[in-house]
């Protein structure tokens, strides 16, 4: 089984909770658990350990006690059922680690384990969380200062302090640009860099002799009926090699606003077999998790001259 490495990126907008805020509050709780759903998942965060990165964990606790394995017997396969004893768990896990200043990340992942876009669903969910926390702590404390219970609308504006939204999205490569915009319910505007500055673009750029990078933008009509149109034009542009990278800004169907980079990568930025990678956590102590090797192999990664098109470029923008 292939454990792959997938690319995303995260940002807030809006200053109320930062990304920084965000997992120090993952760090102070030591490991936020989440049992909402069929499974239980863990997530553990450090943002201390390393100048440049956070790092992080994710634990998904399987509800189950029995597995099956095959035995060949006798010349012959068989089906053996094993129970695991005490308080053993099966579990999946991934790792992870997040540029500090450009919100670029790497995850790892395999079959069963938590998916990226499940991830940042949860990243949301405990974002939205921790805002309203805050907001209400504010509201308590004015309540308290001024003696009496604050009105609805003073309340209100107390909420719109907090009311930043974290934007979770996977790299995306060109080829799959059309299908992923379409699943959206707008397309709101499509900025790019210009791979090169030929002829014609250096025509229509103003102090062109000075220039050596060019950025555009494009805003759209609001109009739904549009989206199609736009993402197959959007997808055409990108594959004739102008844009040397770019931003979509898509809206989904709860009206939340959404980038989608788009870059010149590889489906995936490195692959690593299951049980090679699964050796190297033998014994592994989650409460020191952000020591382990994996994350120098990530970090690798993520600052090799290969992929410095992909994360390498955004520091310089």
């Amino acid at each position: 089984m292939e454990v792959k490495c997938l690319g995303f990126s995260v940002s807030v907008d809006g200053g109320c909770v930062s990304l920084s805020e965000l997992f120090t509050f993952f760090e102070n709780e030591g490991c936020v658990v989440d049992a909402n759903e069929s499974n239980q998942r863990r997530f553990y965060f450090d943002t201390n350990s390393h100048d440049d990165y956070f790092k992080g964990l994710v634990v998904t606790v399987k509800d189950q006690k029995k597995f099956c394995r095959l035995t060949n017997e006798n010349g012959g396969f068989q089906i053996l059922v094993d129970n695991l004893q005490g308080d053993d768990k099966l579990l999946e896990f991934n790792f992870l680690i997040i540029h500090k200043v450009t919100g670029l990340g790497l995850y790892q992942h395999y079959y069963q384990s938590c998916s990226m876009n499940v991830f940042g669903k949860y990243l949301k969910r405990y974002h939205h969380q921790l805002k309203k926390a805050l907001g209400d702590a504010e509201i308590s404390t004015q309540a308290t200062l001024e003696g009496s219970p604050l009105t609805e609308g003073r309340k209100q504006r107390i909420r719109k302090q907090f009311s930043g939204q974290l934007k979770f999205a996977p790299l995306v490569r060109q080829e799959n640009l059309e299908a992923i915009l379409k699943e959206y319910r707008k397309i709101k505007s499509f900025e790019f860099e210009y791979a090169y500055l030929d002829h014609e673009v250096r025509a229509a750029t103003p102090l062109s002799g000075f220039v050596s990078r060019k950025i555009e933008k494009l805003s759209f009509l609001g109009d739904t009926s549009f989206k199609n149109s736009i993402a197959k034009a959007i997808s055409a542009f990108t594959a004739g090699g102008a844009p040397k990278r770019g931003k979509v800004i898509v809206e989904d169907y709860d009206g939340e606003s959404i980038p989608i980079k788009i870059f010149d990568m590889p489906d995936c930025f490195g692959v690593e077999d299951f049980d090679k990678l699964a050796a190297k956590l033998h014994g592994l102590d989650v409460d020191y998790f952000y020591s382990h090797e994996i994350f120098d192999d990530l970090i690798a990664v993520f600052e090799s001259e290969e992929h410095e098109d992909v994360f390498g470029m955004e520091l310089q923008q």
